[in-house]
Formats: C-alpha cells, structure tokens, sequence
C-alpha cells in the first residue's frame, strides 16, 4: 500500500487547474469571494512554504488554486497575479464578488493588475503605507480601542484611487483596510479573512495534519493539497447537510468542515467492519452539486 501511494506522487500529476473546476461545479454560488493568505510548516531544517487562493462557500473557506513558494516564504507580485489569471480562465470579473487579502499581499503592481482585470478587492496595509502622501498610521490619530472611522473615498494609495477605513483592536493595534468598496462597508468584508484562518487550522494540526505527511518537494506538495481540496470539499458538503447544535451567540457548536469530518470518520469506521452501504452513499453526495 504505502508503495501504492508512492507511485501515485511519483507518477500521476493532478493538475490544480481540473481540481478547482471540480471545486466551483461542486460547490455552486452566486458571485464568488476569493481570499488570497499563504501557510508554511517546518520539516527538520526545512520550510515548506504554500501560497492558497481560496474561495468562500457558506462561511467556509476550500482552496481553489495553490502555488509553492521556494523563497523563503514571500510571495511576489507575478505569482500571486498568475494564480488570479487562472482564476480568470474559470470565472469572469463579473462572478467575483471580492478579493480578500492580508498586509503581505500589497503593492503597486499588485493593485493595478487588480484594478486592470475588474476584479473588487479589499485588502489590509501596513500602518506605514502613504494614504494620499500621508502615512495611514497618521489618519484619524484619535481613534480609541474597539472604534473605526472611514478615511476618505477616492485617495491614491500606491498609484491607484481607492476608499480607506480604519479601525482600532481590542489590542490597540490599527487595521487599515482599502478596496473598491465603500469604505464604510471595507472592515466588515475584510473581517471574512478568518475563514481561511480556520481552512489552515483544518488542514493542519486541528484537521488533517498536513505537516505530518514529511512531503518538501514541491510537486508532491501540490499533489497532496489537490488530494486535500478534493477531501475538504466532500467535509463541506457533508457538513453541511449535516444538523449542528447552535449556541447561545448564534455560532454551531461544531463548524462545518468539522462535522463533514466526523460524519466521513462514522462512514469510513463502518466500511471497515463491512458495512459500506453509508460509505458509498456519501461517495455519491461528492459528486453531486450542493442544493440538488
């Protein structure tokens, strides 16, 4: 068996672009939000270092396209563009609804290629970046913890015009976050970014322990990842048709890609003692599109 799974990684190349036309025909919507973050995992001495467009669907977070990265973990402009190009050969500008990125994912190219293609974005800067020659960290210096306050609509940040919004943490640390959108609504949209936070943790330590499987290579690790996206999309499909316990706050008791886990650990436990029937059912819910 383990030879088996050698030769799969070995020999048989799993192209991303086929996995995230599976993910859009498996997970329909409306117009689409994307959240560009990136991971990394240590193996001994070495980084493995991933760069995830992800797109969102009903709250959760399944990677649509992936790159590694083989220097030292930052992502240029150029790379996060072509992931955004193959993007494009799946969906048009019209069916994107956002694109949602951390303070890593700045600059000037980066925010005219954006602008170029159509595509609404809504992305966090640095407290030194210049909000039309000013530093953003100088705006709105009164803000306490816990407020916001809107910059301005239409200022040049890095050659292009956006809106700007700004808020303070809990912490007292300024979250300046700029977009197409309307400034007031920018903090609220940004604040989605979680949703790919809580997609690491599930393919990592709290999940699937991706960093257990001592892959460095960079094909192997994409083949993997693809592999990954396919079980991830089946836990949301199932999590979501899957009853949850709802909280006080309004939160379920279990997320969704949990609960899809849970119930794939029940199908797979019964299949080994003989009783396949649950298992092949849900092999069946994979490939059909939510909804139907």
């Amino acid at each position: 068996m383990i030879r088996r799974i050698e030769r799969f990684f070995q020999q048989h190349p799993l192209c991303p672009l086929d996995v995230a036309r599976f993910v859009l025909q498996a997970l329909p919507d409306g117009k689409r939000i994307f959240i560009l973050d990136r991971t990394n995992w240590k193996l001994g001495m070495q980084d493995v270092n991933l760069l995830v467009l992800a797109v969102r669907w009903r709250g959760v977070a399944i990677p649509l396209l992936w790159e590694t990265l083989d220097h030292g973990g930052s992502s240029n402009q150029s790379i996060r563009a072509e992931l955004l190009r193959q993007a494009l050969e799946l969906l048009k500008p019209h069916q994107i609804r956002l694109l949602i990125a951390d303070r890593e994912f700045i600059g000037a190219d980066w925010l005219a290629f954006l602008t170029g293609h159509r595509v609404p974005f809504c992305l966090r800067i640095r407290a030194d970046t210049n909000v039309d020659g000013l530093p953003a960290c100088e705006w709105l210096p009164d803000l306490k913890a816990h407020e916001r306050g809107v910059i301005a609509h239409e200022v040049e940040v890095m050659g292009t015009f956006v809106n700007v919004a700004v808020a303070v943490s809990a912490e007292g640390e300024r979250v300046v976050v700029i977009g197409t959108l309307r400034a007031e609504r920018l903090l609220d949209c940004y604040a989605a970014r979680w949703a790919v936070e809580s997609l690491f943790a599930s393919m990592k330590s709290r999940g699937f322990r991706l960093e257990s499987s001592h892959m460095t290579r960079a094909a192997h690790v994409s083949r993997l990842i693809g592999l990954l996206t396919l079980a991830l999309v089946w836990c949301a499909l199932l999590g979501a048709g899957e009853a949850r316990r709802v909280l006080v706050h309004g939160r379920a008791a279990v997320g969704m890609l949990a609960a899809g886990w849970s119930r794939l650990i029940r199908a797979f436990t019964r299949a080994v003692w003989g009783e396949a029937a649950t298992l092949l059912e849900l092999v069946d819910q994979l490939f059909s599109p939510a909804g139907t």
